[in-house]
């Protein structure tokens, strides 16, 4: 009778092996603790833990019998269980950078660079940026900068951005931008710049001899209308000193 019942509890526990899909058999000795002498083959698509066979996770592909999940390589990513190789690894599209678990692919952020091949993000350096979904930083665009290596500001009319594009600077005496322009110009003939953002013409009776003031036709003075906007232009500068 107890050999019957044996006999009988190890036909259930070599029917509840083949529901995990693995093979079993036992060794000569072995008692009912699959912990420790149970002989599981696990099917492919499934491995071996504790002595159960179990379906290969998303993110891994598990070739079967006693081995371990395997981890798809950096760059590519499975999303789909119990897969038995590696041609289940699929590469991520451009742009795109496989996830630490291997269970998806994620878009490079906005302000790195990537690198498919080894998966390490690297932050772009101030005066570049890298928009979502852009694998290399690039150089800041022109009458921007990009002090962060990530967010893109305008310069203000009146301004232009730095050699390093990092921060605006104020345009120099004689010259002037406005937001459609990429950097500072030389104000045009036939007009004067006092502050940088605006060009109003000369007045009647006077000329530009490539300054930021208009003069006399007739003499080397300024102009009345000159030297009053000279004035409120030097007034307002002492003030921002100040």
């Amino acid at each position: 009778m107890l050999i019957e019942l044996w006999n009988r509890l190890r036909w259930m526990a070599s029917q509840k092996v083949k529901e995990l899909t693995g093979n079993f058999s036992t060794a000569a000795d072995c008692n009912m603790d699959c912990k420790t002498c149970c002989l599981i083959d696990c099917d492919k698509g499934h491995y071996y833990t504790a002595g159960n066979c179990l379906e290969c996770p998303v993110g891994f592909y598990c070739p079967g019998g006693r081995a371990a999940p395997r981890k798809c390589p950096v760059g590519t990513a499975n999303q789909l269980t119990a897969q038995a190789d590696i041609m289940a690894c699929q590469a991520c599209p451009d742009g795109y950078m496989s996830s630490e678990t291997r269970a998806g692919c994620l878009l490079c952020p906005d302000g790195y660079s990537c690198d498919q091949h080894s998966g390490l993000w690297k932050s772009c350096n101030p005066g570049q940026y890298s928009p979502e979904g852009e694998l290399e930083c690039r150089v800041c665009p022109q009458g921007y900068v990009c002090p962060d290596g990530r967010n893109r500001q305008h310069c203000s009319a009146g301004q232009e951005p730095d050699p390093n594009y990092t921060h605006c600077v104020t345009c120099a005496l004689g010259s002037l931008s406005t937001k459609e322009t990429p950097g500072c110009q030389p104000c045009p003939a036939g007009h004067f710049c006092p502050d940088g953002f605006t060009a109003p013409p000369c007045p009647a009776g006077s000329f530009k001899p490539g300054e930021q003031f208009c003069k006399s036709s007739d003499s080397s003075c300024l102009s009345d209308a000159a030297k009053e906007l000279q004035e409120e232009s030097l007034s307002s500068n002492t003030e921002l000193e100040i």
